[in-house]
């Protein structure tokens, strides 16, 4: 399914992102020019930068659960990323 979408193809080059985050991504995001700067990516998915430097996850009832999966293994990747994590199914070659 990854094939239909070229995104993803970039979005796998990245250390810590596999197939399944890419392609979550991708058709969570749906149309990337719907967005006007990079950062209306994060507030779509819930996630707001606090007064640390961690991102904070917004609670809200109206979270769709497509946008819950996609922050949950963007956190997994971020913990490979930053050399904290173990070596699971979704991470990429180099996780």
């Amino acid at each position: 399914m990854a094939k239909r979408y070229p995104e993803t193809a970039l979005l796998t080059q990245i250390y810590g992102v596999g197939t399944l985050i890419a392609l979550t991504f991708v058709l969570t995001i749906e149309d990337a020019g719907r967005f006007a700067h990079s950062r209306d990516v994060g507030c779509y998915l819930g996630c707001s930068r606090g007064s640390g430097r961690a991102a904070r996850v917004r609670r809200s009832g109206d979270q769709q659960g497509g946008r819950r999966l996609l922050r949950r293994y963007l956190v997994q990747a971020s913990h490979c990323i930053c050399g904290r994590a173990r070596r699971t199914a979704i991470y990429g070659p180099g996780g």
